[in-house]
């Protein structure tokens, strides 16, 4: 391994500690937009790529048939971006950590990737953008089929017949309260809670979360952080993979060529694997 010894010794120690945190009985993964963004879909929020105007009140889906209109035609619009980043590398990746890890699966998004990847135990907390939801009777129609093909403005639904959006939280209407307690629950009984992209400022992040004790594992970008209590450290990604391509006795040249998140979850599915 490159370095000096102490770096070495600091990198082997925390290398440990990771693999002790990854090792719990208990422990829940959380994925945020970072990752979607990532895989070719970005933000609601992302001003740059068009995708959302903070104007929300010019949009009242649930006041009048123009405004549902307006939404329909921008979450159509939304689906088919959404569509062509099938297959994300990315949330490959992080199918693969969680089989590695057999944690369950708490995700902020709702563009349906981890859905799509075939990702167990999962829980979108903010609803999926390819289902449809009467926000009149609550009946949810789960994602089954493109939402340019199972979106129409004159859809209602079967049992009340009211007009059918997409099931997604949005203008103050929730209808996935339900999952996000369950969520909520996954964590608060968790000894170690994963992050993958987060936003710390969305759900299931609750005053109560952010104040909790949990050890949590941070994968950003370019590494890892380790919290435990008040203190946090950061085992960089090339450290890791150093680690571990010493431990298999061959070269991990394959991740050099990934994406940042790609590659951390590819190296976080191989900690338990690989022991230093």
């Amino acid at each position: 391994m490159a370095g000096s010894p102490s770096t070495i010794k600091e990198s082997l120690i925390l290398y440990r500690r990771l693999r002790e945190l990854l090792s719990a009985r208990k422990k829940v993964i959380i994925s945020g937009y970072a990752l979607s963004n990532e895989a070719g879909a970005p933000h609601f929020y992302d001003m740059q790529k068009g995708v959302w105007s903070r104007n929300e009140s010019a949009l009242r889906p649930f006041d009048s048939e123009m405004g549902r209109v307006q939404v329909l035609n921008w979450f159509q619009w939304r689906a088919r971006l959404i569509t062509r980043c099938k297959g994300s590398p990315s949330y490959r990746a992080l199918k693969g950590c969680q089989a590695s890890l057999k944690a369950p699966h708490v995700s902020q998004c709702v563009d349906g990737l981890a859905k799509e990847a075939g990702i167990c135990e999962l829980h979108e907390i903010y609803g999926n953008v390819f289902a449809l939801r009467c926000f009149q009777c609550h009946e949810l129609i789960p994602a089954e089929k493109p939402m340019r093909e199972a979106l129409g403005y004159s859809q209602c639904c079967p049992a009340c017949r009211y007009p059918l959006l997409p099931n997604v939280d949005m203008f103050g209407c929730k209808g996935n309260a339900e999952v996000l307690a369950s969520a909520r629950q996954l964590i608060k009984e968790a000894d170690v809670v994963i992050k993958v992209g987060t936003d710390d400022d969305l759900e299931p992040f609750s005053d109560a979360a952010r104040q909790s004790r949990q050890a949590r594992v941070t994968v950003q970008a370019g590494g890892v952080l380790l919290t435990l209590g008040e203190t946090s450290e950061l085992l960089e990604s090339n450290a890791i993979r150093e680690i571990q391509k010493h431990a298999a006795g061959s070269d991990c040249a394959a991740v050099d060529s990934m994406l940042p998140y790609e590659r951390m979850l590819s190296l976080l599915g191989g900690v338990l694997e690989f022991s230093s």
